[in-house]
């Protein structure tokens, strides 16, 4: 589940439009696999209820994003982006030692 937000963004960045992420980010938290298995565990019953309600709640989220949200953004996945990359000393040995420096530094105290 904490996976989604973070990819969902990269996708966004990628190009998806708000109603297909919609659909994505809610089937997939209602498809985590824990879930399943518990679901599972219930008998065929519950699984099948899980499986036809995460399919049909993410085509509800698209819809219901494609036609409120049509003009604008529904998402904001600013603050999102990753780091600058610090790790550009072309020197191998130095870019390790700063590594372990910076890691020493933040986990040290």
């Amino acid at each position: 589940m904490y996976g989604t937000i973070p990819l969902a963004a990269s996708f966004s960045e990628g190009g998806m439009a708000d109603d297909w992420l919609a659909a994505f980010m809610m089937s997939s938290i209602l498809l985590n696999p824990q879930l399943i298995i518990y679901s599972a565990a219930l008998g065929p019953t519950a699984l099948t209820i899980r499986i036809l309600s995460s399919f049909l709640c993410g085509v509800a989220a698209g819809l219901l994003v494609r036609r409120f949200f049509r003009k604008r953004h529904f998402f904001n996945f600013v603050g999102f982006s990753g780091p600058a990359n610090r790790d550009t000393d072309p020197n191998h040995i130095l870019r390790l030692l700063k590594n372990i420096g910076r890691n020493v530094k933040a986990t040290g105290p």
